[in-house]
């Protein structure tokens, strides 16, 4: 009787630890970078209430058994931590991160000059991602400790690949604000050894200048270097950069050195220009306008624009998804605001549509994990930016990816021949949501 009681007793005190385990990863739902705790049990002691034998060859002997015996409960075996990449979550700072899958960011007090022995440094390692920049131009977290990285390759932002872990160069990361005290002149800021120019008159507005500096390069995606036959083939329109803008080159004279050509990006295939030839600009943006991808329509076999066929009839539904070839365009913003002038365009040519945006489809994990551009980090993001615009009205989101994918949010591998496109038999799983998820007017 007592024995029964002591083991009862044990199994409740376990379970308590376990609820103990719960009720702090409840705690923490909202908690940065939290990684949850999973509790493990195992079998208490025993005592043995016959022992076993090992039984006899010998003629008229008997075997062996087993020993009979009685537990004295459950008990905690261990208590594990859980490394699952969690969902991402939208941010007004540029600065903020977070990691996809395991590693930590490398933080600490002041280390004077670069070191290749971490252990030694005194740094420690974090995986909450809330960044900003300190008054004295360094990138530091919501603790205040210097956020360390390898060494960046001069002039790219792109970190050093060192050849061993031990031959890696690992330094703080400055920020040089160069301000400006000629009238007219702007200010400068340098990161990486990408200097652009910024709005910022005081070394107090760091923060102001470091997002100036995110948007300009991310808008350089927006532009890529013109090769030499770029150069010599007159009817490529060049750009040149100068003065914190992109502007176009007219004279002939002026197509060298370092010129840039037009990246079509999000829907589009070359800039707009009027009768005149004059590049034209979205006057609520100031950003060059586009023209339409072609498509063939279905009914003619003729080659049309897409706006051509959205101003041809009138439609209920509107089906609108982006691919990731898009991904490597621009900044989640520049990417947000482009989609949404889509958006905006459809609702002027069919203002009565229901307008449905899916989801971008991830990829493998085992492509998340080895691309700096298709990954499923960078696909989540723009999905959040996406899932944004959606208004629960006129326009509707559709998380198509949750009927193809894993519980780790990776397209699950015997989908795909080549860790990003399905196989032709899958889609019937996609097609099969649409048909589950729609709204009546």
């Amino acid at each position: 009787m007592v024995r029964s009681m002591i083991a009862g007793v044990a199994g409740l005190k376990s379970h308590q630890s376990k609820l103990d385990v719960i009720g702090n990863n409840i705690a923490n739902v909202n908690t940065w970078s939290f990684k949850s705790y999973s509790y493990n049990f195992q079998d208490a002691m025993y005592t043995n209430s016959i022992n076993s034998t090992g039984g006899s060859q010998l003629a008229g002997a008997a075997g062996g058994h087993n020993a009979s015996q009685v537990g004295y409960g459950s008990q905690l075996s261990s208590i594990s931590t859980e490394f699952n990449t969690g969902a991402p979550a939208p941010s007004s700072n540029n600065m903020d991160c977070m990691i996809d899958g395991t590693g930590f960011f490398l933080v600490g007090n002041m280390v004077n000059g670069s070191f290749d022995n971490i252990e030694s440094s005194g740094l420690s390692l974090s995986r909450v991602g809330i960044f900003r920049v300190d008054n004295n131009g360094y990138l530091v977290d919501n603790q205040g400790s210097y956020v360390y990285g390898y060494a960046p390759i001069e002039g790219t932002g792109t970190p050093e690949v060192p050849e061993t872990p031990s031959s890696s160069t690992i330094k703080d990361l400055p920020v040089d604000l160069q301000i400006s005290t000629v009238p007219g002149e702007r200010s400068k800021i340098t990161i990486a050894g990408i200097t652009v120019e910024t709005s910022v008159k005081s070394v107090n507005d760091f923060e102001d200048a470091v997002n100036d500096w995110i948007t300009a390069v991310g808008k350089m995606d927006q532009y890529v270097t013109a090769t030499d036959d770029d150069i010599a083939d007159t009817t490529v329109t060049l750009y040149k950069y100068e003065n914190g803008a992109y502007t176009e080159v007219t004279d002939p004279a002026d197509r060298t050195g370092e010129l840039f050509k037009l990246n079509p990006g999000l829907m589009g295939k070359g800039p707009v220009k009027d009768a005149n030839g004059e590049i034209q600009t979205d006057p609520a943006t100031g950003e060059i306008m586009l023209e339409d991808k072609f498509i063939e329509d279905p009914q003619t076999g003729e080659e049309v624009s897409v706006s051509h066929m959205l101003k041809a009839k009138k439609y209920g539904k509107i089906y609108f998804m982006v691919g990731i070839n898009e991904l490597g365009t621009g900044n989640t913003g520049t990417f947000q605001k482009a989609y949404e002038r889509v958006l905006r365009k459809f609702q002027k040519w069919q203002p009565d549509a229901v307008i449905y945006i899916q989801g971008i489809i991830p990829v493998s994990k085992e492509k998340s994990s080895q691309d700096a551009i298709f990954n499923n980090v960078n696909i989540n993001d723009k999905n959040v930016a996406i899932a944004q615009l959606a208004d629960g009205r006129d326009i509707f989101y559709l998380d198509v990816s949750s009927s193809l994918t894993d519980k780790n949010g990776h397209l699950k591998k015997d989908y795909t021949f080549d860790d990003i496109h399905m196989y032709a038999q899958h889609y019937g799983l996609w097609t099969e949501y649409l048909m589950k998820h729609a709204v009546v007017r």
